[in-house]
């Protein structure tokens, strides 16, 4: 495995953080071409450096994440590509670099998550989508549905379609 081919775990997660976290959720899912992949590459540099200093500070603080880390490091070791004249404090270097982006993939995907699942239930229309639009008027509505009162207490009585578009409505 190349060094630089690591790095495209950062950048996973950078766009799993960016396409899930509320602050960036809405221009992340209207960006497109190389807008979206420098988002993305932003948010994986800034998750791969986060990630670091927590992994040094855990490592300084926790003689058990030492052990993890240093295990994580052996398990990785073989997949690098063998350079040749690298020393050995040279290729453990490089796959510390290994270990710290796939952190930071597991912090993308793990800060990048709502609160609450429902939040990921939205309904969007977009804009240019629109029919019409108008305020919600309780007499109006009256007017052509005189009997949702009893509607309301009987929840299997059949739908009224005025003024639903059935494009987006859904099953009645």
């Amino acid at each position: 495995m190349d060094l630089a081919a690591a790095f495209v775990l950062s950048l996973l997660g950078g766009y799993c953080f960016a396409y899930r976290w509320r602050a960036t959720a809405l221009d992340t899912k209207r960006a497109d071409g190389h807008h979206l992949y420098f988002r993305a590459a932003l948010c994986g540099s800034v998750l791969f450096v986060v990630a670091l200093g927590m992994r040094r500070l855990l490592d300084w603080s926790f003689p058990a994440c030492l052990r993890f880390d240093s295990a994580l490091i052996d398990y990785f070791r073989p997949a690098l590509k063998v350079e040749s004249g690298l020393e050995l404090v040279s290729q453990v270097r490089r796959v510390e670099w290994i270990v710290t982006a796939v952190y930071s993939l597991l912090l993308g995907i793990g800060c990048g998550l709502p609160a609450d699942c429902r939040a990921d239930f939205e309904l969007q229309i977009r804009a240019d989508e629109i029919v019409s639009a108008a305020k919600f008027s309780p007499a109006i509505y009256t007017e052509f549905n005189p009997d949702w009162r009893q509607r309301l207490t009987q929840p299997n009585q059949p739908r009224s379609s005025i003024g639903t578009n059935f494009k987006f409505s859904g099953p009645t």
